[in-house]
């Protein structure tokens, strides 16, 4: 593959989101974040996208835009599988299908 070709590889690749339960520092909570590509830095998330994310989880929800991150607090701290479900159907209506959700490493 030439060099040109292998820079419209990366260029036709979707910006990646993420969404972790239970990272050191928030292991009570979902992180949802995006960015560009594997190797930049995460994104400034939008105010709409916590707004939309909250409406659709509910009020037993915690839901808090951190700028590059937005924290998700299931009811009672719990998380289940029910509340991962939940979590990315949710993210995933809101963002659209502009994003690509890479495997966990």
């Amino acid at each position: 593959m030439s060099i040109e070709g292998e820079q419209n590889v990366d260029r036709d690749r979707k910006p990646q989101a993420f969404i972790r339960f239970g990272l050191p520092g928030h292991e009570t909570e979902y992180v949802f974040k995006t960015q560009a590509n594997k190797y930049s830095e995460a994104e400034t998330m939008s105010d709409e996208w916590e707004y939309a994310i909250t409406q659709q989880l509910g009020a037993e929800w915690a839901v808090m835009n951190r700028g590059e991150r937005i924290e998700i607090i299931p009811p009672r701290s719990q998380r289940t599988p029910e509340t991962d479900q939940k979590v990315n159907q949710v993210i995933m209506s809101v963002i659209g299908d502009g994003y690509e959700f890479p495997e966990e490493e």
